[in-house]
């Protein structure tokens, strides 16, 4: 059994939940126990799923425009510490907590997002909006980078008597051990801008039980 999803529309696609594509394919459990001899008492299944990814924005950094200290004892400006950003790049929506909400200038859908401690090649297609205006990326033209997975298990069933029988299965998770990247840092202003800190999903792994039905 499979499903696959698409959607259709330029609004269906901008949510910040959205993946354009989807498709899975379930492996139901099959048992093979009237089967003898090749096959008998092996049964299998498993899931694979395929997607593509997530849209982001790219957002830009607060721009110092000055900075003054006050001097300890009179309290007049005098150095270089107190800084003043531009109030549009620090976020006019939420300008009490300091989020950045302006998008960067250039091309964001021209960005190829790396894992972090990899090493970003070429010049970024985006700079930091000149003072006090939007940048022209606009929202959600990044697509950040897809899914695909596999679960896999296996089984074999030994017949003790007509009522009692013992079962081996293995289990196995991401058994193509594909990397599935998260956690886009989108803040221009990061020094980890433009990678991904984490995975989607763990590393392959595996795992056998046993169990003993009557």
């Amino acid at each position: 059994m499979y499903s696959y999803q698409k959607f259709r529309s330029k609004a269906e696609v901008l949510g910040p939940c959205t993946h354009r594509n989807r498709f899975v394919l379930y492996i139901f459990e099959a048992d093979h126990g009237r089967k003898k001899y090749v096959l008998d008492g092996w049964s299998q299944s498993g899931i694979f799923s395929a997607q593509s990814g997530l849209p982001a924005t790219v957002y830009a950094a607060p721009v110092l425009v000055s900075a003054v200290t006050p001097d300890p004892t009179t309290g007049c400006p005098q150095g270089n510490s107190v800084g003043i950003t531009d109030t549009l790049l620090n976020g006019t929506a939420n300008p009490a907590n300091g989020v950045v909400t302006t998008p960067i200038n250039g091309n964001a859908s021209q960005l190829h997002p790396v894992p972090q401690g990899a090493t970003q090649t070429g010049t970024l297609p985006v700079s930091e909006p000149l003072l006090g205006q939007d940048g022209t990326s606009g929202r959600n033209n990044l697509r950040l980078t897809g899914l695909t997975d596999l679960d896999l298990a296996f089984g074999k069933r030994f017949k003790i008597t007509e009522s009692k029988t013992f079962q081996l299965r293995s289990e196995m998770f991401n058994a193509l051990n594909h990397p599935n990247f998260a956690d886009y840092v989108n803040q221009f202003a990061s020094p980890n801008f433009n990678t991904y800190t984490t995975t989607a999903t763990n590393m392959q792994q595996m795992q056998l039980s046993a169990g003993f039905n009557f």
